[in-house]
């Protein structure tokens, strides 16, 4: 018989060890959790800025309120019955509701903001200057922020704090 027709004895492949089983399917774990967080990051859209939206009974008085006292400034946005308050990167959605019920009665549901500022004195300061009332003295809290709250023109509380510095 021909050498190249002899038979000659089957190899059988090594199976890997148990240890690279096990990085094996270590690796396929990991694969499989990164298709499935950049699925779902690909899934989930992303929020990529907040503006508050509030109820007033007068623009006019409103925008005068968070134009003289915060700073903001105050723009039209193409309906008569909607003011925009800007202030960095702060906006305010504001919509004349002459017949809704007043902030200053919703109690605890009346606070709408906390704005974290740069100087929260100085604008403490203001407030008072312009006789707002203070629903909050300022004060260092426990949690790291120099902070003071205040109640709007229309009744909305809003906190203003800065960070505490080490």
């Amino acid at each position: 018989m021909p050498a190249h027709l002899k038979s000659r004895p089957h190899r059988v492949a090594d199976s890997p060890s148990p240890e690279t089983q096990q990085t094996q399917q270590t690796q396929q774990t990991q694969q499989t959790q990164q298709t499935q967080q950049t699925q779902q990051t690909q899934q989930t859209p992303m929020i990529t800025d907040t503006m508050f939206v509030i109820a007033v009974p007068n623009l006019e008085r409103s925008g005068a309120f968070y134009r003289d006292v915060l700073g903001f400034e105050i723009q039209e946005i193409g309906d008569p019955g909607w003011r925009l308050f800007v202030r960095e990167s702060c906006r305010i959605m504001a919509g004349e509701c002459p017949d809704a019920i007043p902030a200053a009665e919703l109690g605890d549901h009346s606070y709408f903001a906390y704005l974290v500022v740069d100087a929260v004195d100085e604008f403490h300061r203001r407030a008072r200057a312009h006789g707002v009332a203070l629903i909050k003295e300022i004060r260092d809290e426990p949690w790291g922020m120099r902070e003071f709250g205040l109640r709007t023109v229309d009744g909305h509380r809003i906190m203003l704090g800065s960070q505490l510095r080490g």
